[in-house]
């Protein structure tokens, strides 16, 4: 590779290269950009790289605009801008590279062997300006180029079926941009098409299963249909059966397996749902070793659905294995992790629980201690921090009615107050049901000031959730 280099800078630094016809000197340009852009990926020097993009650019600039030479130099300028964009993160050179094949793929032909492969290159660097700028005119340009790819892909050709995969992708994320249920709909009838006709037995199987169960999912999500659930839970199982035991995917599997049925008894409450959640969450834990980032998640996982369990059977023994599990999450978490707020609330919320079956007074003096930390952890005026300000007032409120401490009725009032207003500032629904818990305490204890207060907190949150203002 270095001896091929050298003669190509040898040849592009000679002085006679400048008295070469322009289209043989810029197919010699492009030739040694090629031999430098190679050179770079495998050795990683700028040098290579830049020397790279000036011989591209010379290249361009020797052809005549319409040249049918040009689409080749103006793509392989592409490639370069966009080695250059991996480098710097410079979007300059991400949107040029864009430009440039745009103007490339409208010198091609139909039907032209270069033409897919600039399709591919060009919805790829959109795909990269969507994901770091948002612009959803990126997006919407990126859905016309994957329709266009599997417009001009031969009925089949190997290429089809990741073609097709591709297009739902990306409609799938133009939905979840636009919010156009249409677009999620195709997505899953792409998504079907091509699971029905991969191989069980391909590599490419499971890969494609996950993304239909995803968007059926999505769709269940949105719509509330629960056979579209049904269908993402048996695809799900279906992959999983289809893994090897050792698979390095084995343990995601079985996590998302586990949050799908555990939606699905959310809606049906279906004991047998819930012990395969919890069976499937101490299952991932057990392909998680020691050590590993997710192991501290899935512990915590693990020891809530072990309380969703004791919640919905009160099963002797569960409880205590929650807060076993949730401890242990606790203690494996970092104590700068961004999750330490959701650790340190499962331990709380557990704790919680565990009080009010047991009355242990410790039990309730550490779930508000945690709660405290949840709060002091969570993004400050955020959605989350509305929620464990909320599971804070909850804990003191219980304190309060057991030992009628002021301090922890100021403190439980000051909670509620504060997750009241980060909730309404939102918009989130949850601060409906938040003030409405608030309100009936002070009305309980005829305190009706607060609870008007705490109302009004109710009515500016339904308000919000309407698109109306109070």
């Amino acid at each position: 590779m270095n001896t091929a280099v050298a003669t190509w800078e040898r040849i592009c630094d000679h002085p006679d290269l400048s008295l070469i016809p322009p289209p043989f000197r810029s197919q010699v340009l492009r030739d040694a950009g090629v031999a430098l852009l190679d050179r770079y990926k495998v050795r990683g020097a700028s040098s290579d790289l830049e020397r790279s993009i000036a011989a591209f650019e010379q290249a361009a600039a020797g052809t005549s605009i319409g040249s049918l030479q040009r689409a080749d130099y103006l793509t392989a300028l592409a490639a370069g801008l966009q080695a250059r964009w991996s480098r710097t993160n410079e979007l300059v050179d991400l949107r040029r590279a864009a430009a440039l094949l745009e103007e490339a793929l409208a010198l091609t032909a139909d039907g032209s062997a270069d033409l897919l492969m600039r399709l591919d290159n060009l919805r790829i660097v959109l795909r990269d300006l969507y994901k770091h700028t948002g612009d959803v005119a990126d997006l919407q340009l990126e859905v016309e180029i994957a329709e266009l790819a599997v417009n001009q892909t031969p009925s089949g050709s190997p290429e089809m079926l990741e073609r097709r995969a591709t297009l739902a992708s990306v409609l799938s994320d133009r939905h979840q941009h636009i919010g156009d249920i249409s677009d999620l709909r195709r997505a899953i009838e792409l998504n079907s098409e091509v699971v029905r006709e991969t191989a069980p037995e391909a590599s490419e199987w499971s890969r494609r299963s996950n993304n239909l169960a995803a968007t059926l999912w999505q769709y269940y999500a949105e719509t509330g249909e629960l056979a579209s659930l049904d269908q993402a839970v048996q695809i799900l199982e279906d992959v999983l059966a289809n893994l090897p035991l050792a698979s390095a995917d084995r343990a995601l599997q079985l996590s998302n397996l586990g949050e799908a049925l555990n939606n699905r008894f959310d809606q049906r409450r279906d004991p047998d749902d819930l012990h395969r959640v919890v069976d499937l969450a101490e299952a991932a834990l057990a392909q998680t070793p020691v050590g590993s980032p997710e192991r501290a998640e899935r512990l915590g996982k693990w020891g809530i659905r072990l309380l969703d369990l004791y919640q919905a059977t009160e099963e002797p023994g569960t409880l205590d294995r929650a807060a076993e599990a949730v401890e242990a999450a606790l203690t494996a978490m970092p104590p700068d992790s961004p999750d330490r707020s959701q650790a340190l609330s499962y331990v709380s919320l557990v704790l919680f629980y565990r009080y009010q079956a047991s009355a242990v007074p410790a039990d309730l003096d550490r779930a508000i201690e945690l709660a405290e930390g949840a709060v002091e952890n969570a993004p400050a005026a955020s959605l989350t921090q509305a929620g464990e300000l909320n599971n804070l007032a909850r804990a003191l409120v219980v304190r309060y009615d057991r030992a009628g401490e002021l301090a922890d009725l100021t403190k439980a009032v000051r909670a509620f107050r504060e997750s009241c207003e980060r909730a309404v500032d939102v918009g989130a629904r949850e601060g409906v049901g938040i003030a409405s818990s608030w309100g009936h305490w002070a009305a309980g204890r005829g305190e009706w000031q607060e609870a008007a207060e705490a109302f009004g907190y109710a009515l500016r949150a339904m308000n919000r959730v309407s698109g109306r203002r109070s």
